[in-house]
């Protein structure tokens, strides 16, 4: 994820997550925290760095037909709609209906709106040769199976037409803190806060095994540094490092000592996070 301006979300709980609200529907979170969260993370540029790079290793003309699977608020879905114009079409689905209805409700007014859709990403209800691209960014990390997911996009392409996909790999994540033992131990806190914390490096292996040729990797890295990565580091995690004090994962004195350290940390412009991600990409042939 990237950094933004502006401070921290408030969260509706001290123990609900940004995470939480990404796997449940509806969301275990407040609704409209997670729409803005949304919101700034797609406007900032090391968001849009990711999809400009995945855009050049899938580009897309007018008169195709993409499908985004795990589509949110429809940020990128209304970009491809535009692009593809009237002679395409642009399918968005999303498990959270809520998150439909608002991308129903902002797409209401675009010259080329798109079609937004509830719907689950292991049962896709298209038929087989409907797409020239099927997208997915920052979703297989939450999803029951994955593999069944990119599976199902093969499935919906035509020949020729390929799956992209963007995650982070969670194991990857670094973090400039003091206490080398207490970060390797919430290392694996924030590792279980998503069903699939490998899944970046898994990505490669997932598409050769569902028939996928000519697969590309390309590594993309994610850094957040000062008072700004510092309030994306924290909004992402508070709500699972509180989730952890409250289990007795770690003591409600090391949840003060982490939390000190980087904000210290921040203040004096030194606080480092490096997050490793993965887009993949591959061809139906």
């Amino acid at each position: 994820m990237a950094a933004f301006r502006g401070g921290v979300i408030a969260m509706s709980t001290a123990t609900q997550s940004l995470h939480e609200g990404f796997q449940n529907s509806p969301p275990s979170v407040e609704v409209e925290a997670t729409f803005a969260w949304l919101d700034r993370i797609d406007a900032h540029p090391l968001t849009q760095e990711i999809k400009r790079r995945m855009s050049e290793l899938c580009p897309i003309d007018a008169g195709d037909r993409v499908l985004d699977v795990g589509c949110g608020l429809g940020h990128e879905l209304a970009r491809l709609s535009e692009r593809v114009g009237r002679r395409g079409r642009a399918v968005g689905i999303d498990a959270n209906p809520a998150m439909i209805a608002e991308a129903r409700r902002r797409a209401a007014e675009a010259w080329f709106p798109g079609q937004y859709e509830v719907g689950d990403a292991h049962n896709l209800g298209f038929p087989e040769d409907t797409f020239d691209l099927c997208r997915t960014e920052r979703v297989l990390r939450y999803l029951r199976d994955p593999e069944a997911a990119v599976r199902e996009m093969t499935r919906v392409l035509r020949p020729g037409g390929s799956v992209l996909a963007f995650d982070f790999d969670s194991d990857q994540t670094i973090v400039d803190a003091t206490d080398q033992s207490l970060a390797r131990r919430l290392a694996d806190v924030l590792d279980a806060a998503v069903p699939n914390p490998w899944i970046g490096r898994q990505m490669y292996g997932l598409f050769r095994r569902v028939g996928l040729a000519d697969v590309r990797v390309v590594p993309h890295t994610v850094v957040l540094t000062g008072a700004d990565g510092f309030a994306t580091y924290r909004q992402l995690n508070q709500g699972t490092i509180a989730r952890a004090v409250q289990d007795g994962q770690i003591s409600p004195p090391e949840a003060k000592t982490w939390w000190g350290g980087l904000e210290q940390a921040a203040n004096t412009d030194r606080f480092l996070s490096v997050n490793l991600g993965f887009i993949v990409a591959g061809r139906k042939a």
